[in-house]
């Protein structure tokens, strides 16, 4: 894949998977709406056959690689989402000014979801979701993300297919914001 630069967020798996769903629809002519995110949602979970054991590892120079993971959502920015007029936080250091974050969950089971989920609603941009089965990393400079089997990726909301190893650069105020 050529290189590619995105703004805000990118994702591994889950949250791709759940981006390529509502993609589908809109193609079909369905207007996006937070009913359809959150239905396709739901769907991607419970056809997610890597739910309790991930399949994705971390890589970053320097650093023991992190397995398992189920979900893999890479920030440039802080919040990561929104549910109506709510921020949803789930790397609340992230910013243009640093270097990439990325969170990640070891499980998909339903109480990690339920924990994580309730976590992810109420987090701020002090505090996002903790716990045994979270991974979290700030300001990093490169990574790797590889996958056991084909994944889905997406990068500012456009699915762009399958991959098994997507390396990741964080460029330091690479946009200027203009208010």
């Amino acid at each position: 894949m050529p290189p590619r630069w995105f703004t805000f967020n990118a994702g591994l798996g889950f949250d791709a998977g759940v981006v390529g769903r509502v993609e589908q629809h809109r193609e079909r002519g369905r207007k996006s709406t937070h009913a359809l995110y959150m239905r396709q949602v739901v769907r991607q979970l419970i056809g997610e056959p890597h739910r309790r054991h991930g399949v994705i590892t971390l890589e970053q120079p320097g650093e023991d690689p992190v397995g398992d993971l189920a979900l893999s959502i890479v920030s440039n920015a802080s919040p990561w989402t929104f549910l109506g007029n709510r921020p949803i936080y789930a790397s609340p250091k992230a910013s243009f000014d640093t270097g990439l974050d990325i969170f990640g969950l070891k499980r998909l089971s339903a109480s990690a979801l339920a924990r994580y989920g309730t976590q992810l609603l109420t987090s701020s941009p002090e505090r996002g979701p903790r716990g045994r089965h979270v991974t979290a990393r700030h300001d990093l400079t490169q990574f790797t993300l590889h996958s056991k089997v084909p994944l889905p990726l997406q990068m500012d909301g456009d699915h762009l297919g399958l991959r098994t190893s997507v390396t990741f650069t964080g460029v330091r105020r690479a946009l200027r914001v203009i208010v």
